[in-house]
C-alpha cells in the first residue's frame, strides 16, 4: 500500500490492480492465435478474472478509511496546547466502509459535563456509549450520545484524552 500524509495508506497507485488488468489484456492478445474452442474457454476465464478485479477494487475502496475531520468545539473546549511534546488535536473519521467511527486526540479548557462538539449523523451510535479515558493523568469518562454529542464526564479540563472507536450504521 502507498503511504499518504499522516501515515495513512491507500491502495491507489500500488500497481496491484493495474497489473491484474494488464495480465487480462495480455492474455486476450495471446488468445488470437489459438483454436476457437480454447479462445472461447479463455474468454470465459478472462471475463471472470476481470469481474474479480473489479470486485477486489470495490473491497479495497470500502476498506480505505475516510478523511480525518476536525470538530467545531462548544462550551469553551479547545485543542490542547502542550508545552513539552506535540500532542494530536481532536479529529474523527469513518473506517471499514463506514461501519466504524474513530475519534482521537486531546482537548482542554471546556466545561466538564457539557457538549464539547457534535458529530455528524453518520457517526452517531444507536445508543449512548460511555468510554473510559484519561484526563490530566487520572480516570475520566466521555459519552457519545445518539445525537452525536461528545460529552466529557468525570474528569479535569486541563487535558482530556480521546482514543475511542464504535460501530455505526
Amino acid at each position: 500500500m502507498a503511504a499518504m500524509a499522516g501515515g495513512e495508506t491507500a491502495w491507489a497507485g500500488t500497481g496491484v490492480l493495474e497489473a491484474m488488468a494488464l495480465n487480462v489484456q495480455q492474455l486476450q492478445g495471446l488468445a488470437s492465435g489459438l483454436p476457437d474452442e480454447i479462445q472461447k474457454q479463455l474468454g470465459a476465464v478472462l471475463r471472470a478474472q476481470d469481474k474479480m478485479n473489479r470486485d477486489i477494487a470495490q473491497i479495497l475502496t470500502a476498506l480505505t478509511p475516510g478523511p480525518w475531520i476536525r470538530p467545531e468545539y462548544q462550551n469553551g473546549w479547545l485543542d490542547f496546547s502542550p508545552t513539552v511534546a506535540p500532542i494530536r488535536f481532536i479529529r474523527y473519521r469513518l473506517e471499514l466502509g463506514g461501519t466504524i467511527a474513530r475519534l482521537e486526540g486531546v482537548m482542554s479548557s471546556g466545561t466538564i459535563n457539557t457538549t464539547a462538539f457534535i458529530l455528524p449523523a453518520a457517526f452517531c451510535p444507536s445508543q449512548t456509549l460511555a468510554f473510559a479515558t484519561t484526563s490530566n493523568l487520572a480516570f475520566a469518562q466521555v459519552d457519545v450520545n445518539t445525537s452525536g454529542a461528545v460529552v466529557p464526564r468525570n474528569g479535569v479540563n486541563a487535558s482530556f484524552h480521546l482514543n475511542i472507536s464504535w460501530g455505526v450504521g
